[in-house]
């Protein structure tokens, strides 16, 4: 039988009594309501009631009164109760109730969802609990005994009645607790709990319920032992998890706090150094010096963002792998001579920078995305420059054989600050960094997201580290030897000299003014003739008049979107060639705009030489 979803609100300031009946009744409970214990208790009487919501403070008794009567009476007991308190009042009213037999407690004021999420919670709980007494009940008529234990205990503490129950739950023979110490103080107490019955391989965790009786003519306690491990187990997982959402809570208003941080900075200094830039009077030493504090600024904003969409892949297992061959050590020296000069920007110039391979051949050959294995380098160079101001940062790499097959192991060591135990284990936990006040920056996704990028890399990670000494991260990926030379892809396709498009058409789609002004700028030198389409539907008409040498098609735009207005290009031309610009960095997206009848696409923020390289593609 499934559980009423009956519940009774006993409240006596009118306001919250019908503020919490209205919400409740929202989720679809049948509420009762009541101003005092009085009234309460007789609804309670009348009706089917499977949780109180009750107030402490009330005017013609206090509720953990109520809830006292309400658990001392067998047909009662089973009601879920959950009281309500001031913040004032919270500590000493929780330690109270919980001790008379409260399933929960609630501090004013609460709020709205938190009332929702508890009061669900209680009732799944509930259910739960319900679906086991039915159970019980059955197993009881079947076999003519109770779940559980019964005990009539007198005042000197010696047990003068046990049933079947009570002594499988005591691991005695049948009979044998009679006349036994009971050992657990009972007199004059409601409840209690007994921490460990059942013996030492069993142990477990019973509920205790003491009434007072007659038996026998003499004044006696008759204890009921329930076994509530399960609920105690599942009690403890419960608030686990709590704590666990909370701290994830915690950590995701910090990421989302520090990311506001890691953004506005970027940005402040591309907003603020291109005002500068406007000074009719700057001089030719300052105005280069500010257009690089804003070109790193955007690459440094574009990390960020990257980031941000490298976790959103992995969340989504999207983030695809392409494997090549290439040569590792020409990969290597090209991330140190990045790092080394950004050292030098960062003010670090006492950091050595190492290259170092264990590997008797120089020319090492892997088969494996150049472009992540090169993007998890990078993350723990950065990693480790961010946390050492001097000494050394050493990268290396040697064969690695196991029993699942041949690896490459890579070591990034350096002689910074170090990391406690308590860091090492949650370094690569998304949105965490390690406590160092003078080391702050950062978006605590990156050594997050070079797991996720070597898992699917079939590899693993882990660190090194004592405090002060400096850290160490070791990872492997598998080592596939090429089959001969004529493997290897040039995936750059860049042009010596700046082609001339002359005699060239090109139309531009685009409905941002500022981005279409960038790719004329971007185009200016080629002295290719250019016209300018707002959106889809002008461009198509433009085509249908004149069929251009080139087209760029942003996918993005008002009144006919890049992929419509393509298909009713190649209605009209299937030769015309397209280039689609996209701001849109998933993979999905790219297949999309290629299956809409693109001949190739270029991402935004467009780069002037890989533009011109691909026009040049279709226009040489």
């Amino acid at each position: 039988m499934a559980a009423p979803k009956n519940i009774l609100v006993v409240e006596d300031n009118k306001h919250l009594l019908n503020a919490y009946s209205r919400i409740l009744k929202k989720e679809g409970y049948n509420v009762f309501s009541a101003e005092t214990a009085k009234e309460g208790m007789k609804i309670i009487t009348n009706e089917t009631i499977a949780l109180v919501l009750l107030d402490i403070v009330l005017p013609d008794t206090n509720g953990i009164d109520l809830l006292k009567i309400i658990k001392a009476d067998p047909e009662t007991a089973d009601i879920f109760v959950v009281l309500m308190s001031s913040v004032h009042k919270t500590t000493d009213d929780k330690s109270e109730g919980l001790d008379k037999g409260a399933d929960g407690f609630l501090t004013k004021p609460i709020h709205n969802k938190e009332l929702v999420a508890r009061i669900n919670s209680f009732m799944r709980l509930k259910r739960t609990i319900d679906d086991l007494i039915e159970s019980e009940a059955r197993f009881r008529k079947i076999t003519e005994t109770v779940y559980d234990g019964i005990l009539i205990i007198d005042k000197k503490g010696v047990i003068r009645f046990s049933n079947p129950a009570a002594d499988r739950m005591f691991n005695q023979a049948e009979s044998t607790l009679l006349n036994m110490e009971f050992g657990y103080p009972v007199i004059g107490r409601d409840s209690a709990e007994i921490q460990t019955f059942g013996g030492k391989e069993d142990s477990r965790t019973g509920e205790l319920r003491m009434v007072n009786i007659g038996w026998e003519n003499e004044e006696m306690t008759l204890v009921s032992v329930r076994d509530i491990t399960e609920r105690m187990n599942y009690e403890s997982k419960l608030h686990k998890a709590m704590l666990k959402a909370e701290e994830s809570d915690r950590l995701k208003s910090a990421f989302l706090s520090n990311m506001s941080h890691e953004i506005r900075t970027p940005m402040n200094a591309i907003m603020g150094f291109s005002d500068l830039l406007v000074d009719p009077d700057i001089n030719e030493e300052d105005k280069s010096s500010y257009i690089d504090i804003i070109q790193n600024s955007g690459a440094q904003l574009m990390r960020i963002i990257d980031d941000i969409l490298d976790i959103a892949r992995l969340d989504a297992n999207q983030l695809h792998i392409e494997k090549e061959w290439f040569e590792l050590n020409g990969m290597l020296q090209e991330i140190i001579r990045k790092h080394e000069e950004s050292k030098l920007k960062k003010q670090k110039p006492g950091v050595e920078l190492r290259l170092k391979s264990s590997i008797p051949s120089g020319d090492v050959k892997l088969f494996t995305d150049k472009k992540r294995l090169s993007q998890v380098i990078d993350n723990l160079i950065s990693n480790a420059l961010k946390f050492t101001d001097k000494g050394s940062i050493e990268v290396s790499y040697s064969q690695f054989y196991n029993d699942e097959g041949n690896f490459i192991q890579f070591s990034i060591r350096d002689t910074g600050v170090g990391m406690s135990e308590k860091e090492q284990k949650i370094i690569f936990d998304r949105f965490r960094q390690i406590d160092n006040e003078m080391k702050s920056d950062g978006t605590g996704l990156g050594l997050s997201i070079t797991k996720g990028i070597l898992k699917i890399l079939g590899g693993e990670i882990w660190v090194l580290s004592r405090e002060g000494k400096g850290t160490t991260f070791r990872f492997i990926i598998p080592y596939e030897t090429p089959k001969s030379k004529t493997l290897y892809i040039n995936t750059r396709n860049e042009i010596a000299d700046t082609p001339n498009f002359e005699d060239k058409t090109v139309y531009i789609a685009e409905d941002d003014i500022y981005s279409y002004m960038l790719l004329e700028e971007l185009l200016k030198s080629t002295k290719v003739k250019i016209l300018h389409a707002e959106n889809g539907v002008k461009l198509v008409e433009m085509v249908k008049k004149k069929i251009p040498d080139l087209i760029l098609l942003d996918i993005r735009m008002p009144i006919m979107d890049g992929h419509e207005a393509l298909q009713r290009i190649r209605q009209i031309s299937g030769e015309v060639p397209v280039i689609s610009q996209t701001a849109y960095a998933l993979r999905e997206e790219e297949a999309k705009i290629l299956e809409s009848g693109a001949n190739a696409y270029i991402k935004k923020p467009i780069v002037q030489n890989e533009l011109l390289s691909l026009m040049n593609n279709f226009l040489s």
